[in-house]
């Protein structure tokens, strides 16, 4: 009996267990890395930018973990949250800082884009509009 109440308590204990945040995956990182160091730590990455600068090139990897809301999964940045976002930045190739932000330099294309291919499914909207001229009716009481 005390082995299967053992059992149901271990059971219980590693179903609490969860898998550690983007946030808390940082102290996997050390500035000088190379991608494919991160690519090992940290897979590929959701969305890239890349910049050319008289410094060199710097270029920022996204990554983001999907927000569950009811039945509804939303693989969106901007709603993972604190902790559950990562941006690595790189400088000529090698790991120069990270941080939980939003990488807004390609998100207007993004949108724009997406945007366009939602619209291109839509059925043309009929809009139709009346007028309202007042109480037509003779405004004087009848005698």
């Amino acid at each position: 009996m005390r082995v299967i109440q053992l059992l149901v308590c271990i059971l219980i204990l590693s179903s609490c267990a969860t898998a550690p945040t983007l946030g808390e995956r940082t102290t996997l990182l050390k500035v000088g890395m190379t991608k494919s160091e991160v690519i090992e730590a940290f897979g590929p990455p959701k969305t890239t930018s890349v910049n050319n600068t008289d410094e060199g090139t710097i270029e920022r990897w996204s990554y983001w973990t999907k927000k569950v809301i009811g039945y509804m999964v939303f693989d969106d940045p901007s709603l993972s949250g604190s902790g559950n976002r990562l941006t690595i930045t790189f400088k000529n190739d090698v790991v120069q800082a990270w941080g939980d932000q939003l990488d807004y330099t390609n998100m207007m294309e993004q949108n724009t884009q997406a945007m366009k291919e939602m619209m291109k499914n839509m059925p043309p909207i009929q809009v139709e509009q009346t007028v309202y001229e007042g109480d037509k009716s003779d405004s004087k009481p009848k005698k």
